[in-house]
């Protein structure tokens, strides 16, 4: 799960630095809506950084108990992470996509 958080962060990185930034296009009801999925992608893709080195930091010191607990949360904000960002992606690009 280490290996897999890091090349996704890797990806993550990567993308961010070849991609080209669309702005998000829509209005009403759509805007707060992409911005609050956006903000709780961001704040969740955080907390996985922060969980992740300390679950990996208590297996590695052998505390499997505090191990256990750590990623008890760590797959859930994984899987909000995850869903939300293919929700700002069909909000980017099939519901208002960009010129």
């Amino acid at each position: 799960a280490g290996a897999i958080t890091v090349i996704l962060l890797g990806f993550g990185f990567s993308y961010v630095d070849f991609a080209i930034s669309i702005p998000f296009r829509g209005s009403g009801w759509a805007r707060p809506l992409y911005f609050s999925v956006l903000t709780m992608q961001t704040v969740l893709t955080g907390l996985i950084v922060v969980l992740a080195l300390t679950a990996i930091y208590h297996a590695a010191r052998g505390q499997i108990e505090r191990h256990t607990a750590m990623t008890r949360w760590l797959a859930p904000a994984w899987i909000g992470v995850a869903s939300s960002g293919a929700v700002v992606y069909y909000l980017l690009s099939v519901w208002f996509p960009g010129v």
